[in-house]
This record gives structure tokens, C-alpha cells and sequence, in this order.
């Protein structure tokens, strides 16, 4: 949907901190309402339906696009 914080360091510089990003999604399954769901670099992996979603990657810029990975297996999430 969109992404909410994002205070990561630029790439040309030496930060002390790496900085996070805050990325918000939302989830429908056909004919429910839509859930949303909020994705960190600190908090990379949650629930979701019986699934596990994972944020991956996230580009820089106005509207960056977000690489995510869903894993079908109900069990705890492997990273």
C-alpha cells in the first residue's frame, strides 16, 4: 500500500545506525475484508492466514517497490 517510515542510511554515506522502514500491506481473502498488515527490516516476518509473509527487500525513492516472500507452511517462519 505504501511505506509509512523509512529512515534507512543512504548508501553513499556511514551511518552508525542502518536505519529501519516501516512498509504497510494489505491482505484480502476473496469475499472478507481487507486486513492490514505493517512489515519492518526489525520486524520482518509475520502470520499471515495460515501462511508466513516475509519482507525481503525495499527500494529507495518516492514509491519504492517492496520484494516479499510468502511461505505456504503454517510452521514458524525460517527467516
Amino acid at each position: 500500500v505504501r511505506t509509512a517510515n523509512d529512515s534507512r542510511c543512504p548508501h553513499d554515506v556511514e551511518c552508525v545506525w542502518a536505519g529501519d522502514a516501516e512498509v504497510m500491506f494489505e491482505f484480502t481473502v476473496a469475499r472478507e475484508k481487507p486486513q492490514a498488515l505493517t512489515l519492518t527490516f526489525a520486524q520482518p516476518t509475520m502470520p499471515l492466514g495460515g501462511r508466513w509473509i516475509h519482507l525481503i527487500a525495499l527500494e529507495r525513492g518516492a514509491a519504492p517497490a517492496a520484494t516479499i516472500r510468502i511461505d505456504d507452511a503454517p510452521a514458524a517462519p525460517g527467516g
